[in-house]
């Protein structure tokens, strides 16, 4: 019997799916009901267009994203990329 690391695929879809809701719920923020009041954070984190595929794709599915441990917001790492932040 092979001893369970911890680390499997069911771990990675885990983390996918905690990305796509944020990016998601993201987007919505920055586009939805004028009217909703914000957090400063919904406010800093909120996007107003759709990132490009190839950006996307590496949030998503890139290395780093998978082996360190808790899923960080697309603008988080869109800045850290574009060294703004």
């Amino acid at each position: 019997m092979t001893e369970d690391l911890g680390f499997n695929s069911s771990v990675l879809a885990m983390v996918y799916f905690v990305k796509m809701s944020m990016i998601t719920i993201n987007f919505r923020d920055g586009n939805g009901d004028l009217d909703k009041v914000m957090t400063e954070r919904e406010k800093y984190h909120q996007l107003k267009n759709i990132p490009s595929f190839l950006d996307y794709s590496i949030y998503m599915f890139g290395l780093p994203s998978c082996m360190i441990g808790p899923p960080y917001e697309y603008r988080n790492w869109f800045e850290f990329i574009s060294k703004k932040g």
